[in-house]
């Protein structure tokens, strides 16, 4: 799986739109996750639907076209895949809030702000994504902090985690808003060890 995170983007809707495009499309990012409780994202994702005339899945839609040539047809076809692409677009609940990923079996953290955070949430964790700071990759230990930027910024704003093949490193990259990379890293994570404590 490739994980995109686009970082808050403090009010200017239009840099988030260019991040949101270039991690789904030129980072082809299987999901992107918004680090900020505002709804700047959905309203993006709601232009781009409503742009497409694709509101409404194309099963609703069926009866419109079911007779048009094979072009239109197509069209609506095309339409419809773009539709159901938008789908891989989440924000984080609310603010304040954090939501959990996966990669392999290792735990993604994500929050809008770290200072949210407390020694319970990092616990199982091994990647902490955090929205509102520099852009970060940077290693503590068994986990992994990483801050996107912010897309107001151009230069920054988004971070991608891709799984890959192998089951024991990840690479991460810092993007700047059109998708080109300013950061690269491959972390080797490893997996807790198991204790099992026995009374006497």
């Amino acid at each position: 799986m490739r994980l995109a995170l686009l970082g808050p983007c403090d009010d200017d809707v239009a840099a988030l739109a260019r991040a949101a495009h270039s991690a789904l499309i030129k980072l082809s990012a299987d999901r992107v996750v918004y680090l900020a409780g505002d709804d700047a994202l959905d309203c993006v994702v709601y232009g781009w639907a409503e742009l497409l005339g694709a509101l409404d899945p194309l099963e609703y839609r069926v009866d419109a076209v079911i007779d048009e040539a094979a072009e239109v047809l197509e069209d609506a076809v095309d339409r419809e895949r773009l539709r159901t692409r938008l789908g891989a677009f989440r924000s984080l609940p609310g603010p304040s809030m954090r939501s959990i990923e996966m990669l392999h079996d290792r735990v993604v953290l994500l929050v809008d702000d770290k200072k949210e955070l407390d020694e319970e949430d990092l616990l199982p964790a091994t990647f902490i994504i955090f929205g509102r700071g520099d852009p970060t990759i940077r290693r503590v230990g068994s986990r992994v902090f990483l801050c996107p930027g912010s897309p107001a910024k151009r230069k920054e704003g988004i971070v991608l985690l891709d799984e890959g093949d192998a089951p024991t490193s990840v690479v991460a990259s810092l993007h700047d808003i059109d998708g080109n990379v300013m950061q690269r890293e491959l972390l080797e994570t490893t997996r807790a060890a198991k204790l099992k404590v026995q009374g006497a």
